[in-house]
């Protein structure tokens, strides 16, 4: 009998200001052992939205674990 294992996948963030835009950079290790990432830009000028940007990563992140 055969069960299968699936670990958690947890993934670390960061948000860096890039030309006036918050870009969030997220990367995980997979099961196998490779490592991945993945960036992305969250859309409202990097000035006074540093807030906003987190509840983007923080969602986001939540949405990359599950997956």
């Amino acid at each position: 009998m055969t069960t299968n294992h699936l670990k958690k996948i947890e993934v670390s963030c960061h948000l860096e200001p890039r030309r006036n835009i918050w870009r969030m950079f997220f990367s995980w290790q997979l099961p196998d052992g490779t490592r991945d990432r993945q960036s992305k830009t969250t859309g409202p000028p990097g000035k006074g939205n540093k807030k906003r940007a987190e509840a983007m990563m923080t969602a986001y992140q939540r949405e990359l674990e599950v997956t």
